[in-house]
């Protein structure tokens, strides 16, 4: 990892990197995203995760448990990317998810630590992210339980905001999230300060 990154690790988001784990340490829990984003693993996560929600309406269960996903995969994609230039191999016929009993998202399983970015420019630095891993997650979840895409677009934008709020705390780092923080709202990730629903400590 980069010098920041061992940082940000050690002191914001302190432990996160442990939530990131390569699929020859992936515990018998992980499932392909691939086959959780699907119609048979939306199924199984509204009728588990849901559970513990009553089994209430399929939206606001989807809406909660998106929050681990979407929150992990900001807090290790897009910080990898702003502060190692690295883009993680997080598309979603890569990715490993290690799931609790619940369904809920508890690590990312990855091939490897990735690869040099070769676009660096704000608009463009996000776009695998957007293109393979949040859009067509984003794009299931819809599909299969009827929640309007601008609610998760809406739960992605906390943890953005949360991340380059953090960056900005780091030593070294606020070029970094000047970078960031210069992202496209069109490309789907908008500037919201409220706290996250799902804070570092939650996932740890």
């Amino acid at each position: 990892m980069s010098v920041l990154l061992d940082r940000f690790y050690a002191g914001p988001l302190k432990g996160m990197d442990r939530k990131l784990v390569t699929w020859d340490q992936a515990p018998a829990t992980t499932w392909a995203a691939r086959d959780v984003f699907s119609e048979p693993g939306m199924t199984q996560i509204l009728k588990r995760y849901g559970a513990e929600h009553q089994h209430g309406d399929s939206r606001a269960v989807i809406s909660l448990w998106s929050k681990y996903f979407l929150a992990l995969t900001t807090y290790l994609g897009a910080a990898y990317n702003l502060l190692a230039e690295r883009q993680l191999p997080l598309e979603l016929s890569r990715l490993g998810l290690v799931l609790g009993e619940d369904m809920l998202v508890e690590a990312l399983v990855v091939e490897d630590t990735g690869t040099p970015l070769v676009a660096t420019q704000a608009e463009e630095r996000f776009l695998p992210l957007i293109r393979d891993t949040w859009g067509p997650a984003m794009a299931c979840m819809a599909e299969h339980t009827g929640i309007a895409p601008r609610a998760l677009w809406g739960n992605l934008g906390h943890y953005y905001d949360y991340l380059i709020s953090q960056l900005y705390t780091l030593p070294g780092a606020q070029a970094r999230a000047d970078t960031g923080g210069a992202s496209d709202d069109s490309a789907g990730i908008g500037r919201w300060q409220a706290q996250p629903a799902v804070s570092p400590h939650s996932l740890s």
